[in-house]
């Protein structure tokens, strides 16, 4: 059959929808350059680069991405469960939007995301400063609910993006990208306290860390490319995410589940660590710096994890397992953190054990996942429902803390059994999924 000329509104389409790489197949029928550019694209997903300056400074870039913000700094004098419903909401809000998030980021819309949530974060900021120290209210709605919309619209993408460039050395890259937010809470921490209580004030010293967050994302979102081209780009048919089989995948909702748990338990030293060593004679200004050791551990737990997980490959199973285990095991020692000694001590290895699980879990999703570019739907799905435990976790052991009678260790037991029950039910999702798969090692 003769082939017909090409019009000129087709040779324009070409060129502007074509490479110019794929000028060479100008010659060629549409018929043979269709595959082989489809082919060049499969190639590109299956192929991880593994490293290089574009790979590496996606992690960089998710580090600045990734901030957060310290309310106790901020309100003093609200009860702590009332405290803790502004940060609750917060990571409600950050969980929450993951899975509509997670099908942009799919869909190629990365840059769209993380442009316009650092915009409403910086926004949301500078509108804190706005607010009156003692205004709960006002500081809820601003560093709750504004903030925790610009950090959900960030946190999936930054987190993801890794996932398109590692593949052999993941783990490390997903646990490095992650670590912004505890570099932000220690450096956050330390330096809002020193503004608001020195000379500066609150008003200026939130909008001075307004102005560094603002270059932290500018810097972030330079830094950040995603690998592969946005689907509605790619020549032919894409193949969508195949939303039915993650949702119906039992071993993944286990895991969700698992993780959920987790979560519920995990932040309550981060809560409640600084009232509890006050609360037991210790000096104010340590029990203040406890909340920085537990997040400064949390970045050597990260980044340690990463490395064994990627040094022994399928094992990254255990791993998590085992940080979860000792994390859970650690929890009890929180009882007996009553001295200076005992409050090092638990901060240094909870924060350790909990920072690298945190860094394992992300990572351990995409065991359940085979198509790349499902990678967005399913870690979305997991974290929104990961984000209703989280909700209600911190006022939940606010009330069985119960001030001003403190039953700490009510509160401490249950948030140790709870671990326990998470890591109960991600040994029995691993166990469906080797079956699955016919072997352990993934």
């Amino acid at each position: 059959m003769e082939r017909l000329p090409e019009t000129e509104d087709q040779k324009h389409y070409r060129r502007e929808t074509l490479p110019e790489t794929e000028s060479l197949l100008e010659l060629s029928s549409p018929q043979q350059s269709q595959p082989l550019r489809k082919e060049s694209i499969e190639t590109e997903i299956e192929d991880f680069p593994e490293g290089g300056t574009r790979a590496w400074a996606a992690v960089a870039g998710g580090g600045p991405s990734m901030r957060s913000v310290s309310t106790k700094t901020i309100i003093r004098e609200d009860s702590p469960s009332k405290i803790a419903w502004i940060g609750s909401i917060q990571l409600f809000l950050i969980f929450f939007f993951g899975l509509p998030i997670g099908k942009l980021f799919d869909d190629g819309y990365f840059h769209h995301l993380v442009g316009f949530g650092s915009a409403i974060y910086i926004f949301s900021y500078f509108m804190l400063s706005l607010a009156q120290p003692h205004n709960y209210y006002q500081v809820f709605l601003a560093q709750g609910v504004g903030v925790g919309i610009g950090m959900g619209l960030i946190y999936v993408p930054s987190l993801t993006l890794a996932f398109h460039y590692f593949k052999r050395r993941r783990a490390l890259a997903v646990g490095l990208s992650s670590t912004g937010a505890a570099c932000g809470a220690i450096i956050q921490t330390i330096g809002l306290n020193h503004l608001i209580n020195g000379k500066v004030g609150f008003a200026w010293g939130i909008r001075i860390f307004g102005f560094i967050f603002l270059i932290l994302a500018i810097i972030g979102n330079l830094l950040m490319k995603p690998r592969l081209p946005p689907k509605r780009l790619r020549p032919g048919p894409q193949p969508k995410p195949d939303v039915k089989k993650i949702v119906t995948n039992i071993p993944l909702l286990l895991g969700i589940l698992g993780t959920s748990l987790f979560l519920f338990s995990a932040f309550f030293p981060f809560f409640y660590t600084q009232l509890f060593a006050i609360l037991h004679g210790i000096s104010t200004n340590l029990a203040f710096y406890s909340i920085t050791i537990l997040n400064a551990m949390t970045i050597a737990g990260r980044i340690v994890a990463g490395l064994m997980a990627d040094r022994y490959g399928y094992c990254l199973k255990l791993v998590v397992l085992l940080s979860t285990i000792l994390m859970g095991s650690t929890t009890f020692v929180m009882i007996k953190a009553t001295t200076v000694h005992g409050l090092i001590a638990f901060t240094i290895l909870y924060g350790f054990f909990s920072g690298a699980y945190t860094a394992l879990a992300a990572s351990s999703i995409s065991a359940y996942v085979d198509n790349p570019n499902e990678m967005g739907v399913a870690l979305g799905y997991t974290m929104f429902i990961e984000s209703f435990f989280v909700l209600v976790a911190q006022p939940v052991f606010g009330a069985i803390v119960d001030a001003p009678r403190y039953k700490w260790n009510n509160a401490i037991i249950a948030a140790a059994v709870i671990v326990y029950g998470g890591v109960a039910l991600l040994l029995i999702s691993r166990m469906l999924l080797a079956k699955h798969k016919k072997t352990w090692k993934f």
